[in-house]
């Protein structure tokens, strides 16, 4: 089960939060811990199971896919590491690349 501060994730509030550091206010994150929980879960089911026996031909064309994934839903995935950096989505990707 993931935790956070060595406390299980879904014993704390049902939806994850963040806060924004420039206003402390706090955001709310579409999702719950269970959902967190299952991510966990699935990732490494797939990391000992299928994954293991890909290729690393087949593993980079999987990362190609889901890199082409992310830039078509870009905002909606950093809009969370905007909202708790500071830093406007517009330069977060190149932030990353350094």
């Amino acid at each position: 089960m993931a935790s956070i501060n060595a406390v299980p994730l879904t014993e704390q509030s049902k939806k994850p939060e963040l806060l924004d550091p420039k206003s402390l206010t706090k955001i709310y994150l579409n999702g719950k811990y269970e959902d967190v929980d299952l991510a966990v879960k699935y990732a490494q089911e797939a990391f000992y199971g299928p994954w293991s026996k890909l290729t690393g031909l087949q593993r980079t064309e999987c990362f190609h896919r889901l890199a082409a994934l992310l830039e078509d839903e870009l905002v909606p995935v950093l809009s969370p590491d905007s909202s708790t950096s500071g830093n406007p989505v517009s330069i977060i990707p190149t932030r990353e690349k350094t």
